[in-house]
């Protein structure tokens, strides 16, 4: 008889705190692990990772969905660089210089530029009962 409650029943989480799987793709290769529980914080985690060696570095990517279930979406590109604070915020005896930025580059349309609006103006077809 299984117990009800104990030890090793399974939380259920809400979806707001769900964490989900994310990992990096450049090229044709993934790096990395990023647990997150969305795709922009995943790629900000992704940032502090992949510039920590150089702070004025700037690297496009993708992140892509890896948690089990998931239909493995792919998730940008972003573009990543280190932002220097203008005020360094200071918390739990550490100080904090940089913030990661992560920013969702805008897609081309393929043809090649936004629609234009024609002058002509549609016409109403009038219906017979």
């Amino acid at each position: 008889m299984p117990l009800i409650g104990g030890k090793n029943a399974k939380k259920k989480s809400s979806s707001s705190s769900t964490k989900r799987h994310f990992t990096v793709v450049m090229g044709n290769k993934e790096h990395g692990l990023y647990v997150s529980s969305s795709p922009s914080s995943a790629a900000r985690k992704a940032v502090s990772k992949l510039c920590a060696e150089d702070k004025k570095r700037k690297v496009q990517f993708s992140i892509r969905e890896i948690t089990q279930r998931s239909k493995k979406k792919t998730y940008g590109p972003y573009l990543g660089y280190i932002e220097k604070l203008a005020k360094p915020i200071e918390l739990k005896g550490r100080v904090i210089k940089y913030k990661p930025v992560a920013k969702l580059l805008k897609k081309k349309t393929k043809t090649g530029g936004a629609k234009k609006n024609s002058s002509k103006k549609p016409t109403k077809k009038s219906s017979k009962k």
